[in-house]
């Protein structure tokens, strides 16, 4: 045919900047028609613009916080960051996807934001390479959670005389993480987990009083609790028949 595919030719740039690549004049493409006649009939010129090579993005840890899918009481967050480079630009936000801007804050790695409200929380970082180049964006997910859950209480059925083991029911809710887990002990016992609803085991007669412990994912505690009897039962007379 007239026209096909020919070979390729690979440039590497050494340094960024713009490079031409050419064709030189006396160039030629040879056909395998015998006699090596040259069927080269144009030459074209190209122009590259070479960036320099990306700046990876830091790396950020924290020793308040972790783990970036779980919930912690403490409102004071310390971060730590490192990077291919000594200029950083960083900021604490509230926004998934924010880009620091391009003006260093210096060589800092690490730095403890105090006084955090209840929520999720993003850090943001940038490094700027040895090439001149900032990075992309490294985000890192802080989630506060200091507030207990709302007060709740808890019911008991039967509540008062009851001549059987008695169901505790009970419904907490937590604005911000949610609740982990419910723990329960009975007059001075120690807490227990327990799933909801719980039914008492064997229990004596008289007054008691049962606690429910609300947890939330946080760590955050809320206890409540409510009062219920159980029937005195007379014990049994022995009589001898006359």
């Amino acid at each position: 045919g007239s026209g096909g595919y020919i070979g390729s030719i690979s440039v590497k740039g050494n340094t960024p900047g713009t490079a031409k690549v050419f064709v030189d004049g006396t160039s030629q493409v040879l056909a395998n028609d015998g006699a090596g006649t040259n069927i080269l009939t144009s030459r074209g010129t190209a122009t590259f613009n070479i960036q320099p090579q990306p700046t990876g993005s830091p790396n950020v840890s924290s020793s308040t916080h972790p783990n970036q899918e779980s919930w912690y009481k403490a409102r004071s967050a310390t971060l730590n960051w490192s990077g291919s480079g000594s200029n950083f630009s960083y900021t604490l936000d509230q926004n998934s996807n924010t880009n620091p801007d391009q003006i260093s804050e210096g060589s800092q790695t690490t730095n403890t934001f105090n006084e955090l409200s209840d929520g999720i929380w993003y850090f943001h970082v940038i490094v700027k390479g040895s090439n001149g180049t900032w990075s992309s964006p490294t985000h890192f997910r802080l989630q506060v959670d200091s507030t207990p859950p709302e007060p709740f209480t808890p019911e008991v059925s039967p509540k008062e005389n009851g001549t059987k083991r008695p169901i505790i029911g009970f419904n907490a809710t937590d604005k911000t993480s949610g609740i982990d887990h419910y723990e329960l002990k009975l007059d001075d016992g120690k807490f227990a987990t327990i799933p909801q609803p719980y039914q008492l085991p064997k229990i004596t007669s008289g007054k008691h009083t049962v606690y429910v412990k609300a947890v939330d994912k946080a760590g955050n505690e809320r206890v409540s609790s409510v009062d219920f009897s159980i029937k005195q039962v007379s014990p049994p007379v022995i009589t001898r028949p006359n």
